[in-house]
């Protein structure tokens, strides 16, 4: 078990929750509740996400902090850790340079909760079903003609998750909402989903929070803590972020306060991404 040690509401801390709070009408003792609630909770599983929390999605190919790997390893010594992605094959890859760098025994949420794997051994302990074959294609088309999606940003990742890619981030938010009417007209069993610089197409009742359903017992599920950074309603990490005690790491906390709460140290700062991250995991306290 662990808890969240020495990170209490201070005046600066809770300053700046309360002026993010009155953009969108929640009063400042109902913030201050939902602090205090996270740090007086013992918990048994850290549920952290990749790419934007663990490392900067500007560098989604670069090594992890070795500060974070470093207290990841204290964490695991006595709970449970599983890492969240959208990611499929180089989710994998990921995972053994995890292992490589020290962190034993983990899972991993792969393809936006398609898939589970146990680390080291790389033994799938989950899956949702598949899309068929002529559905994959189809939702392919529909992204190439009727989207307007060049063929080399789209990536099929088995039959259970497609990505497309958004380095130049030239979607905008109107059309991320219209390749989802556009998507769900033609395959009403898929999910749309966004992702800092991509989004994800999986069948429709996969998320990251229904796949830990799947892998951690009933009685187990108010000893999550989650750290993630896509906490709008239609990021991929909305579900664990708004489902379990967590701390949004991403940019704009107005998009998601009402579920979730922002990183902020003790200067009243908001912090985000692996510097977010690393504040919170330093409080992180075994108490096994």
């Amino acid at each position: 078990m662990f808890k969240l040690d020495n990170l209490e509401l201070i005046d600066d801390r809770l300053q700046v929750l309360a002026n993010i709070g009155d953009e969108v009408n929640i009063c400042r003792d109902k913030i201050k509740e939902r602090w205090v609630e996270k740090i007086n909770k013992n918990y048994k599983y850290l549920i952290v996400n990749l790419d934007g929390t663990l490392r900067k999605l500007e560098n989604r190919e670069g090594p992890i902090d070795n500060e974070i790997m470093k207290e990841l390893k204290k964490i695991r010594k006595y709970n449970e850790i599983i890492v969240a992605t959208g990611r499929r094959t180089s989710g994998i890859e990921i995972g053994e340079n995890l292992v490589s760098n020290g962190l034993e025994n983990f899972k991993m949420i792969l393809g936006n909760g398609t898939e589970v794997i146990s680390l080291p051994s790389k033994e799938e302990i989950y899956s949702v079903e598949s899309f068929s074959k002529s559905t994959l294609e189809e939702i392919i088309d529909c992204l190439i003609e009727r989207c307007g999606i060049s063929e080399e940003n789209i990536c099929n990742s088995g039959n259970m998750l497609i990505r497309v890619f958004d380095y130049d981030q030239n979607i905008t938010h109107e059309d991320f909402n219209e390749i989802c009417t556009k998507i769900n007209s033609i395959c009403d069993h898929s999910k749309v989903t966004k992702s800092g610089l991509n989004f994800e197409i999986t069948p429709r009742r996969t998320t990251k929070s229904e796949t830990l359903e799947q892998i951690i017992p009933e009685n187990d599920l108010d000893k999550i803590l989650a750290i993630a950074d896509s906490g709008y309603k239609n990021g991929n990490d909305f579900s664990i972020l708004s489902n379990y005690s967590s701390f949004c790491v991403g940019l704009k906390p107005k998009r998601y306060i009402k579920w979730t709460l922002p990183v902020i140290n003790k200067k009243g700062k908001i912090l985000t991404g692996p510097s977010a991250t690393k504040l919170i995991l330093k409080h992180i306290q075994n108490i096994n």
